[in-house]
């Protein structure tokens, strides 16, 4: 089967859930039911753009359509999946005209009063489209409508939009040197967002004033707003074409024309709310130029003034205010941050400024409970309770030191594996250090993100009953850091795993004597080795249409001790006879993933259509034949190809003996391949529904003879990924959402019957199909 044939196939396995789905919501949803006497339900608007020039492109043409099909009002009832208005059908399914009871409930909560014609205004939309057409640079367009009559007492309007080619911009002027505050704005023109040939947008011109109202605050003149600048706009200047002159208004108040700088600078460190700090009796002392007013004993106070980026006889600057209102909150000691400036009567032409800096803080220790229910990728849920306890001030640097206790009763739900249960006991200590330091210097990076050092000791034991317990320590040390908004960087140095073995039980010995994996996965062993993640994620920034979420992670192990050892001993190590360490062998791997989401957001990130990749592959050599069992991977599940149980899927073509000891082995792999897509909708409420298809497996880097087929091979593999669809309801309360996901395999990754694909063998109203093909997944939080 060539590869082509394949991705077609999976397009088909999402195409029929989808289909399914609309089906069974078109079976049951009317409209028009329970109108007033003369009215009609109004369905909503069409838009046709006419281009007169024919120089718009199809693809350009469709899109200023929905663009603005969007903007007209009122907003018919909502359509789930773009076809069943379901909250109207809730209305009229409980429709009464009583104030009380239960049909007034399910109309009121989960029912939409139809949308009805009387309320839609032709004209007033018509203004719409053209105002919005001529913010665009669509200018003179015209703008007609018709209505349409539809069965069932429905009406859609049509609107008609002829327009011209839309106008660009020639150029845009800025002012003449011929006053300080004009030459101050012209000294901005080389960083406009206006450029030759953009077409006219309204937008742009208010952005372009905001840019430069920040580029004339960088330059010391805080009074400056973005109303003192306009814009003159002259159409005339070519064909279809604007000239944009810059211009400060006439009147603009003098303090706004002024350059200020910063004077005294007063920082009020233990600040309550409501209260004048200026006649509180507290200490005070003069710190690298700051007036510091606050307990001395609470915080170092030269720590302190290190977040602040005001300095002294400066030029005030936006950007300087911001990473120090920024990085003083996010130095995780404050409740509450406000920095104000008051400006000194002065006659000269430069301003002064006093600073006031004042800052709320925390409680410094505080003692936390949690009750929670959590669900792993495996399908294990249930609940963990954690006790927490911080000091956010350890060493009177805004050092947060925390212990945490947890334990956790997690069992598996559904699937062959049903009942069985996992106890963890744990528990970890976490200094964080809000600013980098290394064995030979400090750095603090003038950004608005406090960078981190992180170091954490940390125990867990967990008891999988029945089959064995497994100790692990851990120790980490490392940096966090935000290089911008979107973009955040861990780097760990250090990362230290000891695994060892604890009890276990006679199944478990019997199977590790048939499974060689499983004898090197459980071997007691360190990790010992360094750790690395990128990450990219524009879901932080507001209004968005698209967004992207990208992650990529390099873990390596043993490398630089493997290296030292062998040149020292002139051993180089193999699985049967490795390197050790304190008497114990320790894993040698490379190992890197890389992880892509993709998120359109519709109709306010009601809807969404998210599509993700994932690929990982470790490569374990010298000491180790195969990954340690805390880093190998595994497919099916929640989170994964959820037509599949958790660890039952791969390696490569390897199908698990079905016997009741052998099913609790997590099959695990050095490789994973895996791919998704989701359609998620809202239903009512805080229901909310999903359709998704999945795709993937794991294989093994080298031979197993206890798991044949699993090896990976570049000129196979692909036919060894299995595909599943299916259907999901979510909770989603916000702050808690509980998932279920019922999933089908389309195709195996092993051949039945000659075939992977097994789409003909779905059988809804056989009892043994449904057991063994249905898999429910319960979840907490969503699956990516």
């Amino acid at each position: 089967m060539s590869l082509n044939i394949f991705t077609k196939n999976i397009l088909r396995s999402f195409l029929v859930s989808l289909a399914a789905a609309c089906l069974f919501l078109l079976a049951s949803c009317s409209g028009s039911k329970y109108l007033p006497a003369g009215e009609k339900l109004y369905v909503g608007a069409e838009v046709h753009v006419l281009p007169d020039s024919g120089t718009m492109t199809l693809k350009r043409q469709k899109e200023l359509q929905g663009e603005l099909i969007g903007i007209t009002r009122p907003r018919p009832n909502i359509r789930l999946l773009g076809i069943a208005r379901v909250k109207l059908w809730f209305y009229n399914i409980a429709y009464t005209k009583k104030e009380k009871g239960l049909k007034h409930l399910i109309q009121t909560s989960l029912g939409e009063p139809p949308v009805l014609f009387s309320r839609v205004s032709p004209k007033n939309n018509e203004d719409i489209l053209k105002n919005h057409l001529e913010n665009r640079g669509y200018f003179n367009p015209e703008v007609y409508s018709k209505i349409e009559e539809l069965k069932d007492r429905k009406v859609r309007m049509q609107y008609f939009v002829k327009i011209d080619r839309p106008y660009t911009f020639r150029k845009i002027i800025f002012p003449t040197k011929d006053s300080s505050i004009n030459k101050l704005v012209y000294n901005t023109k080389d960083e406009s967002i206006i450029r030759p040939d953009m077409q006219y947008n309204l937008d742009s011109l208010k952005k372009e004033r905001v840019r430069i109202n920040t580029a004339m605050k960088e330059q010391g003149l805080y009074y400056f707003t973005d109303e003192d600048i306009i814009f003159k706009v002259d159409t005339t200047a070519g064909d279809h074409q604007v000239d944009i002159y810059v211009q400060v208004k006439k009147r603009i108040p003098r303090q706004s024309t002024r350059i200020y700088t910063l004077n005294n600078i007063y920082v009020y460190a233990n600040h309550a709310l409501f209260q004048d700090s200026s006649i509180s009796r507290t200490d005070t002392a003069v710190v690298d130029g700051y007036i510091y007013i606050g307990n001395l004993e609470t915080y170092r106070p030269e720590i302190i003034v290190k977040s602040i980026y005001l300095e002294k006889d400066s030029a005030y600057t936006f950007s300087d205010y911001d990473i120090t209102l920024n990085r003083l909150m996010r130095l995780g000691a404050y409740k509450y941050v406000n920095i104000k400036f008051k400006a000194l009567d002065t006659l000269k032409k430069t301003g002064k400024l006093d600073t006031y800096i004042y800052l709320t803080p925390l409680p410094q220790k505080s003692l936390r409970a949690e009750l929670k229910l959590v669900s792993e990728s495996d399908d294990y849920a249930g609940p963990l309770i954690n006790l927490s306890l911080k000091d956010r001030n350890v060493f009177r640097g805004a050092e947060s030191l925390t212990f945490n206790v947890n334990t956790s009763l997690l069992s598996q739900f559904t699937g062959f594996t049903h009942g069985e249960t996992t106890v963890t006991f744990g528990g970890d200590v976490t200094l964080d250090i809000p600013r980098f330091i290394t064995p030979f210097f400090i750095l603090n990076p003038p950004t608005r993100f406090v960078p981190k050092t992180e170091i954490k000791l940390g125990y867990q034991k967990v008891s999988e009953i029945n089959y064995y317990n497994l100790n692990t320590f851990n120790f980490t040390a490392g940096y966090k850091w935000n290089q911008t908004e979107t973009i955040e960087h861990v780097f760990n140095p250090i990362v230290i795993d000891y695994l060892k073995l604890g009890q276990t039980s006679k199944a478990f010995d019997s199977l590790e004597k048939v499974f060689t994996s499983l004898q090197r996965s459980f071997a007691t062993q360190f990790v010992i080795g360094s750790y690395y993640s990128y990450t990219y994620n524009t879901q932080v920034l507001p209004n968005r249409k698209y967004d992207l979420f990208f992650k990529g992670t390099a873990d390596v192990s043993g490398n630089l001790l493997g290296l030292i050892q062998s040149t020292a001993t002139d051993h180089y190590p193999t699985p049967e006879s490795p390197n050790k360490i304190f008497g114990e062998p320790y894993s040698q791997y490379v190992l890197g993933t890389l992880e892509l989401k993709h998120y359109i957001n519709i109709e306010a990130k009601e809807e969404r259509l998210v599509t993700r990749l994932f690929a990982g592959i470790g490569l374990p050599y010298g000491n180790s034949s195969s990954l340690p069992y805390i880093k190998e991977f595994f497919a099916g599940g929640n989170n994964s190809v959820r037509a599949f149980l958790p660890g039952f899927l791969g390696p490569g073509s390897y199908q698990l003996p079905e016997s009741k000891n052998s099913l609790f082995i997590d099959q695990v792999g050095d490789i994973k391949l895996e791919g998704n897509i989701e359609y998620r909708f809202p239903i009512i409420g805080i229901l909310k529904g999903a359709i998704f298809t999945d795709a993937g497996n794991i294989w093994l880097v080298n031979n197993d003879t206890s798991r044949p087929g699993g090896k990976f091979d570049i000129r196979t593999f692909y036919k060894q990924i299995a595909v599943g669809s299916g259907v999901g309801l979510r909770v989603d309360a916000s702050y808690f959402v509980l998932r279920f996901d019922i999933g089908i395999p389309f195709r195996k990754a092993y051949p039945t019957d000659g075939n992977y694909w097994i789409i003909d063998k779905i059988d809804f109203a056989s009892p043994s199909w449904r057991t063994n093909n249905l898999v429910l997944n319960i979840g907490i939080g969503y699956p990516f």
